[in-house]
Formats: C-alpha cells, structure tokens, sequence
C-alpha cells in the first residue's frame, strides 16, 4: 500500500517488526500471535504482513485486564 493510499484511507499500517519494537517483544513472538489467532487482526499484502493501528488499538483494548484471570 502507497503512502498516499494509506494516507487516504486515514492510517498508515505498521509492519510486525514495528509491531514488536511497540510491545516489546520479538517478531518471532508475534509471528506466533498471528499463526495462534491470538494476536491483532492483519492485513497481507503478497507476503508481506502488515497490522493496522486502529485494529491494534482494539486488540489491546479487548486484552488489558484490571486483575489476572486464573
């Protein structure tokens, strides 16, 4: 997706590497998320994964906790 594409659609995506470096964890890890369903929602381009902010807002959104489930 063009910048301007991204731009013109209100957001622009970020990469799994980008997405790692902002949770603080490894690619590898979120590779992980993706293949177990259990990460944000994202986009594949070819093969290329990207994940959109607005999704990765939800997802975090619908996973912070106020106590630890058992």
């Amino acid at each position: 997706m063009s910048t301007t594409a991204a731009t013109q659609l209100g957001e622009k995506p970020i990469t799994a590497v980008e997405l790692a470096e902002w949770l603080g964890t490894t690619v590898d890890n979120v590779a992980q998320m993706r293949f177990r369903g259990i990460g944000p929602k994202f986009v594949k381009a070819g093969r290329r994964v990207y994940y959109m902010p607005s999704a990765v807002r939800e997802w975090v959104e619908a996973n912070t906790r106020s106590i630890s489930d058992s």
